[in-house]
């Protein structure tokens, strides 16, 4: 899967993908990251992506490439597929905005990543409720000593709507759907 996502974009993207239109291993834009990458590629693909002057932009991976690797300003999280459950989605997830910029993740599922052998069932099922993703994720996650009563129900907008009534524009995607203030812009525009 990751190879495929991967070389979907390599082949989309062109001569784009490569820095200077130049095809070159080490000029490449997009980069995949896998358990099997060898010790040697890993080293040079996380380097290269944590620095500011480094060509890489777009990391591919599995779950391997979160295991102690803190990037700060890393703008977007995509799950190509449902993560396996609430408490590895809020941890992926959360590489996102660590420097505290905005940030975005996206989630798209599809029906086979939902299956009991990839997801777990309270998640798969979480997916088709029409609930805060950022609410029903917390409330999966709530433990003894914490009161459901302290978890925030809305985000602030920062000037995502020019006219903002509901405070809850810039929270997930079901959110920003239901938001009806004036103006509202797209998610993606809060990392431009």
């Amino acid at each position: 899967m990751v190879y495929g996502v991967w070389s979907w974009l390599v082949d989309g993207l062109g001569a784009a993908v490569y820095k200077d239109g130049v095809p070159s291993v080490m000029g490449r834009r997009v980069e995949m990251f896998t358990g099997s990458s060898t010790e040697k590629d890993k080293d040079r693909l996380v380097k290269d992506f944590r620095s500011p002057s480094g060509v890489i932009r777009v990391m591919v991976t599995t779950v391997a490439f979160g295991m102690g690797v803190n990037i700060p300003d890393v703008t977007a999280v995509i799950h190509w597929g449902a993560p396996k459950s609430f408490i590895s989605y809020w941890q992926e997830v959360g590489r996102a905005g660590r420097n505290g910029n905005p940030a975005i993740a996206l989630l798209l599922p599809y029906k086979r990543s939902t299956i009991k052998a990839m997801c777990d069932e309270d998640f798969a099922t979480s997916l088709k409720t029409q609930e805060c993703v950022r609410r029903r994720t917390l409330m999966a996650l709530l433990t003894q000593e914490m009161d459901s009563n302290q978890l925030p129900t809305a985000a602030q907008c920062d000037g995502l709507c020019s006219d903002c009534k509901c405070g809850r524009c810039v929270c997930c995607s079901t959110c920003h759907a239901l938001c009806e203030c004036q103006g509202k812009r797209g998610q993606l525009d809060l990392l431009n």
